[in-house]
């Protein structure tokens, strides 16, 4: 993989089949590799080379080779490389459905209290869980006949070992906090190609700008203004390897109203120009 290119890519499997396991490089400590987000899917976090920062709500580990961590759904994390240092991370995900049907047993009696926060489980993974996902990312990559059965008893077996291990730290505690700022993200992402304010911000999640930008950086490490120019760095280069519009429509549509502060903003978070970007991580 090209060292400039740092997008996360996540399907997060199909309709039909909601589990995927992705590899995630990033060589960059600027790099926008996986700011803070959310979402409905369990995630397991492996890092295979390097050190990488995990952030759980307010809460932050930094992971070797060897070592993960899980990730409930619908709470905030972000995952950065420590220092300047190359980052592979193996990730694996699958939403509730995947592991049962909603009215089955299963789902009732773990998996929804786990989601709940009712069952509350160890945040580092084990070197048990560890092994689980390596050897269920070689089984994905091979592809054999029924994998997706081996999948699928992956998945059980993760969830059982961190509901039965003891229970040291509830990894989700959302709090009101956590859901301003996942709030204050949704509106970012859905409207990051418009111009924002921070009192907009504010009066979407019900809070005043002072609060808000407490909040967030408790969360994040940075204020609202330095997330949205972050997401949006991120959108444009997708946008830039996705069509051939000039760089400056791209900033446009990113948000930007300058293009000479985009290149700037660009060059601090990829440590290369928009133009550079792009040449060398088009696929022809």
């Amino acid at each position: 993989m090209n060292k400039l290119n740092l997008r996360e890519k996540r399907t997060h499997g199909t309709e039909n089949f909601r589990f995927s396991i992705e590899e995630v490089f990033s060589e960059n400590h600027s790099s926008p590799f996986s700011p803070l987000h959310f979402h409905s899917e369990f995630e397991f976090c492996v890092v295979d080379e390097g050190e990488m920062n995990v952030q759980i709500n307010e809460k932050s580990v930094t992971l070797s080779k060897g070592e993960g961590v899980f990730v409930n759904s619908d709470t905030l994390h972000s995952i950065l490389p420590k220092d300047e240092s190359f980052g592979h991370m193996i990730i694996m995900m699958f939403d509730a459905d995947f592991v049962a049907g909603e009215k089955e047993v299963i789902r009732t009696k773990y998996v929804t209290p786990l989601i709940n926060g009712e069952i509350s489980v160890p945040e580092k993974l084990s070197a048990e869980e560890v092994r689980l996902i390596l050897k269920a990312e070689e089984l994905y990559k091979k592809g054999n006949p029924a994998f997706e059965l081996e999948m699928k008893s992956c998945a059980l077996k993760l969830i059982s070992t961190l509901i039965n291990r003891p229970l040291f730290i509830d990894s989700k505690a959302p709090g009101k906090n956590a859901e301003i700022v996942k709030k204050a993200i949704e509106y970012i992402h859905e409207n990051f190609a418009s111009t924002i304010t921070l009192s907009q911000m504010a009066d979407f999640v019900y809070v005043t700008p002072e609060h808000l930008c407490r909040v967030f950086s408790r969360f994040t490490d940075e204020s609202p203004f330095e997330y949205l120019n972050r997401y949006r760095i991120i959108k444009s280069s997708e946008m830039l390897l996705e069509n051939s519009l000039p760089v400056s429509e791209i900033a446009s549509g990113a948000g930007f109203n300058s293009s000479s502060y985009y290149n700037k903003i660009f060059l601090r978070y990829m440590g290369c120009t928009p133009t550079q970007y792009r040449k060398e991580n088009k696929r022809i």
